[in-house]
């Protein structure tokens, strides 16, 4: 769970993490660049597929565009039925809606604690005709119906068995009255990485189940953004509720990439195996990575206390042993970054070249590869389908922006 705030101290943060991450990014090009259950698929490749062109058909955003595609920070996207895009504006706890031009229909939400109102909404999604809103640092889940009416809001408090470091409520609504968490949060008090479980159940959590495991960070350079490589498993979750997308690759078998897709009652509906390609991690990279963990703890301890945060609340160095456990560092080079559930029943891979990231590639309902798009540098995809891409992007002034590009077979 992200729990941004607009407060001058965390704008300060945010930028030591932006140049933070400039260095890492550096330090990086230094280093150099079974049963598949039910409904399985054949083992699909992603040699040899087609590309898709992207032609820009709107670019929303800008230091003059008007308030409804005036953003602070880069927003969360889904459309409904009718194509309509709901867009998150996170700091003002309200979400536009556009039509398929990108002009405004109407605000759902505002600025509070009553209901339908939010300090920080960080997510949202459908269920059927019903939009549901998630609210941070106090947890609860707000109700709407499409035209804006507010319906109900209801406190969600989590307990993982965990002290954690903030409150955890629910992660969102699926249909069919059943809820999911996701296995966000820092527990507090520990170092080193902890297994948090992505649950399914009714919403009041009651005995749920399951699905799996995610291996979280505990430890202070997670805090500070060192990641050098995608840590599977890779999850995202149907907006329109539907279920939950499981991307598994392990470095034990790192030929193998397995997707699996879950209902809402914590069945395993679908399930494909993927090829890809086996790259071991060089010596030299995996010592270089280490250093530059090292170089990053003791770069931002000075950048700390350059912006007069106390001496005792952060960590002034780390050795390489203690750098190597806290941070994920495989044998072979994760061949996916993320998973896509695309919003036409397509689900997206973006795949990894090493350390950077690569083309995204669709697949059909049945896991079948069907092409792979090529976004630009600096690119988020936020929404797809297997016409039009929905993407977030920030220009030269670091401005956010909102895209659609239609995907177009190349001319010729």
């Amino acid at each position: 769970m992200r729990n941004p705030c607009s407060s001058a101290v965390t704008r300060r943060r945010a930028r030591l993490w932006c140049s933070f991450l400039f260095v890492l990014g550096g330090a990086l090009s230094l280093a150099g660049c079974g049963d598949d259950g039910p409904g399985a698929a054949a083992a699909g490749s992603f040699d040899g597929l087609a590309g898709r062109e992207v032609v820009e058909a709107y670019r929303l955003g800008g230091p003059d565009a008007p308030e409804h595609v005036s953003f602070q920070s880069e927003p969360a996207i889904i459309l409904d039925s009718a194509q309509n895009l709901y867009v998150l504006h996170s700091q003002q706890g309200r979400i536009a809606v556009l039509d398929a031009e990108g002009g405004l229909v109407r605000w759902i939400g505002g600025r509070g604690q009553g209901p339908g109102e939010f300090d920080m909404a960080v997510a949202m999604g459908f269920v059927g005709d019903t939009l549901w809103v998630r609210n941070s640092s106090a947890p609860r889940i707000s109700r709407f119906l499409i035209d804006g009416t507010h319906v109900s809001t209801e406190r969600t408090p989590f307990d993982y068995g965990y002290p954690m470091s903030w409150p955890q409520g629910v992660s969102g609504y699926l249909v069919g009255g059943r809820a999911w968490t996701d296995a966000h949060g820092l527990v507090a008090g520990q170092g080193g990485p902890v297994d948090l479980p992505v649950l399914v159940g009714d919403r009041q959590m009651a005995s749920p189940d399951t699905l799996f495991t995610v291996s979280n960070p505990r430890g202070r350079l997670a805090g500070q953004a060192f990641a050098p490589f995608p840590q599977p498993p890779f999850v995202d979750v149907a907006s329109d509720g539907t279920g939950i997308l499981l991307g598994e690759w392990s470095d034990v078998t790192p030929g193998q990439l397995r997707l699996r897709f879950f209902g809402p009652d914590a069945a395993e509906i679908r399930s494909w195996s993927l090829a890809v390609p086996e790259t071991a991690v060089p010596v030299s990279v995996r010592d270089s990575l280490i250093s530059a963990g090292v170089a990053a703890v003791e770069s931002m301890a000075v950048r700390l206390r350059e912006v007069g945060i106390p001496e005792g609340s952060f960590r002034t160095t780390m050795s390489r042993s203690e750098v190597e456990e806290e941070v994920y560092l495989p044998g072979h080079y994760p061949p996916i970054r993320r998973v896509l559930v695309g919003v036409d029943g397509t689900t997206w891979i973006q795949r990894m070249d090493r350390l950077r990231p690569g083309p995204w590639v669709a697949l059909d309902t049945n896991g079948r590869p069907l092409f792979q798009v090529t976004l630009p540098e600096g690119v988020t995809l936020r929404q797809a389908s297997a016409d039009a891409v929905w993407c977030t992007v920030r220009d030269e002034l670091d401005v956010p922006h909102l895209v659609r590009w239609n995907l177009a077979e190349p001319a010729g």
